[in-house]
């Protein structure tokens, strides 16, 4: 996720940190109720919808662009309608056509597709539609500087099949002022449009500015390797965003960078911007910047920064915002973008919304609990949606208000700044002020004990519990660690490699010894794994057998033994330094693509003897199973105890044993495994439920779609454009993919602060700088201190 604010603790503060609070009596997290005065904002949602008119059945309507310009939004569409079924019967296609006949194709289809811009006010109500003219698709939408609607439109070139561009200038009622062909010699593809006051327009695109006069003449563009992106207007200036890096400090600036339209270059008037974070024009000579925790708006060019709204303060959906309107402090009104996938195709379709947020004199939630959830990252749809719809909740004693504790850093989330939050919210819970629920916790391996999270097993087995065997308890089992389940899945993928049988022989798991023997008998011609950094690698490995090498009960690490020296060399022989950049232009010639070798070839070839896979739907499996007609296995990575293929949770829950809303924190947990919010949340996360009759509704789906699929294939084989299925879905993989689900018992997790140490010691020993003994040595040292400390 991107959004990242302040640093909050270097790591040797984290761990002195952490030192001092260990020896000291543990504080629970105390228990907090809404109060009337809290702020609260009443949420009002509408969809946009708009269904162009016509007298012709539509075949396909999209949205190709979005802007929000005063108090207005605009949206421009695309239809197509269906064709007649002889519409063709008097065009013969010639085998190099002409551009005449082209254009008579063209000016043919022209009656059936239509392009415009629907006009819409912050209420959702429809204003008034924009017509472009024919064989046009809106490409932006911007504000001119008298207020006028800016639309540039695109369509082909039948010479060769290139995008000309022109400008439609319309007033605010829609009425077209005039229209202005864009030079051939502006940049492809923008993505915004402005005017100054002297009528120059300003076309921005992530690579570059292009600046024309208003008369259509090219001006020229300002390109620079600093160069990062959007424009913004502040007052009659023009600001782009650049970025600095000085190496010799390890550091990294952004900037709002002021450009000189006369002499088309950036200018040394600049103002820094957070890192990482994304700012965007409010259309009042400023700024705002969306972040997990709320809206702030900056003034320019000071850079103040102002809260304006926090999201916990509301109950809306606050992922994909397209534009805001800022009416007043307790009047607030964007527009955003939600993705549902198409049942038909499995696409994922656009619906446009606009909220208005409005300050109530009084919070109508007071008196009920405050439960705090703790992420990092900011929760998905569907997770979001179950927490408006959780607080809206009349009944509900509790309201869950987020923490992305990722909205509190600065910089861009790496392994090693992974592990300050863990650090970070580690040390919230101990001082008592920390989240009564961990969202997405369950790959921080430090926190899997009974002293940081309840034993969700005492909660799955009582009087608001489930019945197991509605579930892959098997799954459950493989969250346990000795008997206790401190994070519970709420859907997951499934991790591993994929192996030629004939080769590596029927299994499920191997250990490293095992792993060596096997693979050391291969053929030379026959490649072990795909190129791999050994990183990545590294990695792979430990996420499955990390608890194999701390005991977080006992504070101990075993990373000199002889199991972690076989995982290290296993890493060096088989992984590489650096794995070549896929170039797609070479790909895409048709000489390469013929010749091009994946895994999956490589392994139907039989030069491969592995090859990495995760499986989160039915199709995949299915997909799988083709490869070498079926001669495949699915075996987990090498590990000490010789696992099978590992479930990697895509959503896990928690609850803190610091907490004093234990009992409210598990409902909100528990209706998460209903079977239609099993569905649900699988569809959106594309992972596999934990409840069985959702899985089977999943599969019911891909199998259905599957079978429609290949009867239309079927039906126009002599059709060049119909898209063939991959593979025909049979009742035995549906079988096969139930009981893979069913073998899994192990799950991958990891430590961020112990992962990035191993990874930066064992590098010498890759690198043949340093040996196994002595690489193994520091770690073991290092690691030690780390998990003694906490």
């Amino acid at each position: 996720m991107k959004g990242i604010g302040r640093r909050i603790l270097s790591g040797a503060l984290a761990v002195a940190l952490a030192f001092s609070l260990t020896s000291c009596k543990k504080k629970k997290t105390s228990k907090k109720t809404v109060k009337e005065s809290d702020p609260y904002f009443i949420s009002e949602e509408v969809k946009l919808d708009y269904k162009h008119e016509s007298d012709k059945n539509i075949q396909y309507q999209g949205v190709m662009s979005q802007a929000v310009i005063g108090d207005k939004v605009y949206v421009g569409y695309f239809v197509e309608y269906e064709y007649p079924q002889d519409l063709w019967d008097d065009y013969d296609f010639e085998e190099e056509p002409s551009d005449e006949y082209y254009l008579k194709i063209l000016e043919m289809l022209e009656e059936y597709s239509w392009a415009g811009c629907a006009v819409f006010d912050m209420h959702g109500d429809l204003l008034n539609t924009i017509e472009l003219p024919s064989q046009s698709q809106v490409s932006c939408i911007g504000e001119g500087y008298n207020g006028d609607i800016l639309i540039l439109g695109s369509k082909m070139v039948v010479d060769d099949f290139s995008q000309a561009y022109e400008i439609y200038r319309f007033d605010e009622e829609g009425n077209e002022l005039k229209s202005i062909p864009v030079p051939d010699e502006m940049i492809t593809w923008p993505d915004s449009i402005y005017e100054d006051k002297d009528g120059r327009l300003i076309f921005s695109a992530y690579d570059g500015v292009s600046v024309m006069s208003k008369y259509g003449e090219y001006l020229g563009e300002i390109n620079d390797p600093a160069f990062d992106g959007a424009i913004f207007p502040i007052g009659e200036k023009f600001y782009v965003q650049t970025y600095e890096i000085d190496t010799e400090k390890n550091e990294y600036h952004e900037y709002l960078t002021e450009i000189d339209l006369e002499n088309l270059q950036l200018t040394k008037n600049r103002i820094e911007m957070d890192m990482y974070v994304q700012w965007r024009p409010d259309g009042q000579g400023g700024c705002y910047v969306i972040t997990g925790t709320g809206i702030d708006r900056v003034s320019l060019p000071s850079g103040e920064k102002k809260e304006a709204l926090r999201w916990d303060s509301t109950d809306v959906n606050y992922s994909n915002i397209e534009g805001i309107c800022f009416y007043s402090d307790d009047h607030i009104a964007f527009a955003r973008t939600s993705y549902d996938i198409d049942p038909d195709d499995n696409s994922w379709l656009p619906t446009l919304y606009v909220v208005n947020l409005t300050r109530a004199e009084k919070n109508p939630h007071a008196g009920k609990a405050y439960i705090d959830m703790g992420i990092i990252g900011q929760p998905g749809d569907a997770l979001m949606d179950y927490i408006i719809s959780y607080n809206k909740n009349e009944e509900n004693k509790a309201r869950i208000r987020v923490r992305d504790y990722a909205a509190e850093e600065d910089e861009e989330t790496s392994l090693t700044q992974m592990a300050e939050l863990s650090d970070k919210v580690y040390l919230d819970m101990q001082a008592g002020t920390g989240p009564d629920i961990l969202v997405n916790f369950s790959g921080y391996s430090r926190f899997n004990a009974e002293e940081v999270l309840v034993d969700l097993n005492t909660y799955l087995d009582g009087d608001n519990g489930i019945n197991r065997e509605e579930y892959f308890d098997n799954v459950l089992s493989a969250f346990e660690i000795k008997d206790k389940l401190f994070q519970i899945p709420v859907c997951f993928d499934m991790r591993g490699l994929l192996g030629n049988k004939d080769m590596i022989g029927e299994r499920s798991g191997w250990t490293y010894p095992e792993f060596q023997q096997i693979v050391s008998e291969l053929d030379p011609s026959v490649t072990v794994l795909e190129d791999t950094v050994y990183s990545d690698l590294l990695d792979t490995l430990l996420s499955n057998s990390m608890s194999s090498f701390i005991d977080y009960e006992k504070k101990e690490v075993y990373f000199d033994g002889d199991e972690f020296k076989q995982l290290l060399s296993i890493v060096k022989e088989y992984g590489v330094e650096s794995v070549a950049e896929f170039d797609v232009e070479e790909y895409m010639m048709p000489f390469n693509a013929d010749s091009f070798e994946g895994p999956t070839d490589k392994m139907n070839n039989g030069i491969l003897a592995l090859m990495t896979t995760y499986v989160y739907r039915l199709n995949q499996y299915a997909e799988n199973a083709a490869i070498l007609d079926g001669n495949v296995v699915y075996v987990g990575v090498p590990s000490p105890d010789g696992t099978g293929m590992s479930a990697t949770p895509m959503l896990t829950m928690a609850i803190s044993a610091f907490s004093e809303s234990k009992d409210e924190s598990w409902d909100f947990i528990r209706r998460m495994f209903d079977e239609d919010a099993q569905y649900e949340y699988t569809t959106s996360y594309t992972s596999i439920p934990l409840n069985r009759k959702a899985f089977d509704r999943v599969n019911d789906a891909v199998l259905e779609e599957n079978q429609k699929e290949i009867e239309y294939y079927e039906q126009d084989e002599n059709d060049e454009w119909v898209l063939i299925p991959q593979v025909k879905i049979t009742q035995e993989h549906v079988d096969g993919f139930r009981t893979l689900v069913e073998n899994v018992s192990t799950i991958t997790s990891s430590d961020p602060a112990v992962l990035a140490i191993i990874e930066e010691e064992a590098a010498a020993y890759f690198a043949d700088q340093k040996s196994l003994d002595e690489v193994c040595s520091i770690i073991q040292n290092r690691t030690s201190t780390i998990v003694n400390e906490r």
